[in-house]
């Protein structure tokens, strides 16, 4: 059945009476819509058929084998013994070897081969024919008691049918080969030797390499063999090296017409440091010829070959002591005192092993650096974990080629830390020292524990798996220390007991050398702080220097009258305005505004500048200007006393009135007097500031204008000069009548001009 599959076609098998349990592919692609198919056969054998079906899913079980064996007929051979040889291996003999034919090709019985032998060079007459019976034999031997000599031979099959059918080929074969009389000429070595490879360079006739009987070669030449060998040690270094026909290279790249050519090879796995001798003899398929001319050389120095017999010794929790022989090529017996320049130690590498992944590659420190070292501890271990160990051996060159092994730990054991001892005490360090023996269930990690007597936490030095000796450094002088000791296997940790030791020099409490850096680091933060305290007065004191600048407000228009229904003594709202206006006697002189102070080089009487408004901004600066005593003078900055600002110098922010007292007007306005201030303002050093110049032009007071000076704490007006002026005419007034123009206390005779009141009105400038 197809079984639900399509059949797509059919294979036929068969076996034979040769070979009864093994089925052969008869036909492998009979179509699914026959029925029978042709199969090959071969004569004189008997045959079983099968059939197998084949669909997309696969090949069916096979049939049921024929019921009835198909036995063929007998017939001639169809084909020959192959592979036929000639072998040179025994001298004075022909060998002749061949394949032999299995029954299923024999076609019939009475199966035998026919073998003919004739020397080249003798007539039909000479030829002997052998019948060999037996299928199986492969090799005939016969005794001609010479050297290399060629022969024809032929072979064929036969049965009782008659001959092969196959056409007979002849062979040509030699007999026994021997020992090659054919030397190599003028063998020379390059003069660059390397630590491990030499060139050589050697001539040789190419007419050698075809066989004929008169050849030197004496055999089938298959190429040179070079000799070499250490001098003096040629018993224990003898080694050798075929080159064969297909390897030979020329010296130079173009060949020469003559037959002789030059050749040449490298010879490599050479030992480093070490003078050798070479010869090259001439060698056919079983001889070689004699040596030629012996050469010698010497190598470089190299790295070392691999350590023989790396073995496991002993394992233990958390160690594993490895073992090894020197590599092969340092004997010592071989090499005497040189084995110290080819081998000067060993390095030890380890790493984790877990399944198909290898941990961190770590190397034992310190390295070996004995060359007759043959063992060592690999220590500070994981128990119960499978490592891999290498081992280098190395020399001035580097390191060699690595070897390595496999183990595993073994599990967790009790241990006992060993006693220890304190050396070498010195100021800031200790020595300790302790003897430890390797023992499989124990620990082998060891590590220093130390305090200061009196303190309760211990410090730890960093485990040590190499020495037996460890070194503790930056101690504090002249203190004592508590030291134990503490052996672990990486579970369980065992504790010495307790050593106290007292270092050299005086306690660091006590020193000031011991207490240096802190000191050094005292006094660096006193002085941030102290900065950190100039720092902050500073910037309070820049700050009470520059306030906030304030809102200037625009003070209202004062009336001009001077009588306005005020009492005497009541403050003049309109004062202010009235002021500014240029009196009778100033207005007559031309006015302008003159901040360089160019026109009062020689007093304001010399004054004689035409009038012209654009210039005249005196009284706008004045009435629109922020009025206290820090306003700017002909430096333009601030002024002020002990850092406080003039409040009572200022208007309020009505502009309407006087805050308070003292206030002070120039001479040309006005002389006020006040009976009740007993003096006004009588500070002597005094002057009025440089800004009231360009409001006193009747001034007949000729004075150099206050030129610009450096600063100072004391406003500039309280530093005028009062030798040459009037004290009175500045002290600030008291009173002022109905118009709020200042009333004078002090009795002066009435001028020209005066009103009813006994009072001249003049302008005056308020600073």
């Amino acid at each position: 059945a197809s079984n639900n599959a399509p059949i797509q076609y059919f294979i036929i098998q068969y076996n034979t009476s040769f070979s009864p349990d093994e089925w052969f592919m008869g036909a492998s692609n009979v179509l699914a819509t026959q029925n029978s198919g042709e199969v090959k056969l071969t004569p004189w054998v008997e045959y079983n058929f099968r059939v197998l079906a084949t669909n997309k899913i696969g090949i069916s079980e096979p049939s049921y084998h024929t019921e009835t064996v198909c036995k063929t007929n007998a017939a001639r051979p169809s084909k020959n013994p192959e592979n036929v040889r000639t072998i040179g291996d025994k001298r004075n003999y022909l060998i002749i070897e061949w394949t032999p034919m299995p029954p299923i090709e024999h076609n019939g019985q009475q199966f035998k081969y026919i073998l003919t032998i004739q020397r080249e060079g003798q007539g039909l007459d000479q030829v002997t024919p052998v019948t060999i019976s037996e299928w199986s034999q492969f090799r005939y031997e016969k005794q001609t008691n010479d050297i290399f000599t060629p022969y024809l031979i032929t072979i064929k099959a036969n049965n009782e049918a008659g001959d092969s059918t196959a056409p007979v080929q002849e062979y040509r074969g030699f007999s026994a080969e021997d020992i090659p009389t054919a030397m190599v000429a003028n063998l020379e070595v390059d003069q660059q030797v390397s630590d491990s490879s030499v060139t050589f360079y050697w001539e040789w006739d190419d007419n050698l390499n075809k066989p004929y009987a008169s050849s030197p070669v004496k055999g089938i030449f298959r190429g040179f063999k070079i000799q070499y060998w250490v001098r003096g040690k040629k018993d224990l270094t003898f080694q050798e090296a075929e080159i064969l026909l297909s390897d030979l290279t020329l010296r130079n790249a173009r060949r020469k017409k003559r037959a002789t050519q030059s050749y040449k090879y490298v010879l490599t796995g050479l030992l480093g440091y070490q003078n050798y001798e070479a010869q090259m003899r001439v060698v056919n398929t079983y001889y070689a010829g004699p040596p030629s001319v012996i050469t010698s050389f010497t190598t470089e120095l190299g790295v070392t070959g691999p350590v023989r017999n790396l073995r496991i010794a002993q394992t233990g929790s958390n160690f594993i002591l490895l073992a090894w022989d020197p590599p092969e090529v340092v004997d010592q017996l071989l090499f005497g005192s040189n084995w110290y320049n080819l081998l000067s130690g060993y390095d030890i590498g380890y790493q984790t092993v877990s399944g198909l992944d290898l941990g961190n590659l770590q190397e034992k420190i310190p390295d070996l650096t004995d060359p007759r070292t043959n063992d060592t501890y690999v220590n500070g271990l994981v128990y119960s974990t499978k490592y891999r160990l290498y081992v280098w051996p190395k020399n001035t060159k580097g390191r060699g080629e690595v070897s390595f092994i496999e183990a595993s730990t073994s599990g967790p054991g009790s241990s006992n830390a060993p006693s220890f001892n304190i050396k070498d005490v010195n100021q800031t360090f200790i020595n300790v020292t302790w003897n430890l023996k390797m023992d499989p269930k124990s620990g082998t990690v060891i590590y220093i524990e130390y305090r200061k007597e009196g303190v309760y936490e211990f410090q730890r030095t960093p485990d040590e798996v190499a020495k037996q000796w460890r070194a503790i450094t930056e101690l504090d002088d002249g203190t004592t220390y508590e030291v134990r000791l503490v052996l672990t296997d990486g579970n369980s940790p065992s504790t010495s007991s307790i050593q106290t030791v007292r270092t050299l020099g005086v306690a660091a409490a006590y020193s000031l050398g011991a207490n240096f850096i802190w000191f050094i680091g005292l006094i660096l933060s006193l002085l941030i702080i102290i900065g950190v305290v100039v720092f902050i007065i500073m910037c309070r004191r820049v700050t009470k220097h520059n306030p906030p600048p304030q809102s200037k407000l625009n003070a209202p228009a004062r009336s001009t009258s001077a009588l306005s229904g005020q009492e005497p003594g009541e403050y003049n709202y309109s004062y202010e305005g009235s002021v500014h206006k240029k009196s009778a006697s100033s207005l007559d002189k031309p006015y302008y505004d003159d901040e360089g102070y160019d026109r009062y080089r020689h007093g304001y009487d010399q004054d004689d500048q035409p009038y012209d408004e654009r210039y005249d901004d005196g009284a706008d600066a004045y009435n629109n200007r922020y009025y206290d005593d820090d306003y700017r003078d002909d430096e333009k900055r601030p002024y002020d006393d002990d850092r406080r600002h003039y409040d009572d110098d200022r208007y309020s922010d009505d502009r309407g009135r006087y805050t308070d007292e003292p206030r002070r007007y120039s001479d040309d306005r006005g002389r006020y007097d006040d009976d009740e201030d007993d003096g006004g303002f009588r500070d002597g050093d005094r002057r009025p500031s440089d800004r009231d110049d360009h409001y006193y032009p009747d001034d007949d007071k000729n004075y150099e204008p206050y030129q610009k000076r450096g600063y100072d704490r004391t406003p500039s007006y309280e530093k005028r000069p009062m030798d040459d002026v009037d004290y009175d005419q500045y002290r600030e007034p008291g009173k002022f009548d109905s118009d709020g123009n200042p009333i004078s206390t002090r009795p002066r005779p009435a001028p020209s001009g005066a009103n009813g009141s006994g009072h001249v009105p003049g302008t005056s400038s308020f600073v």
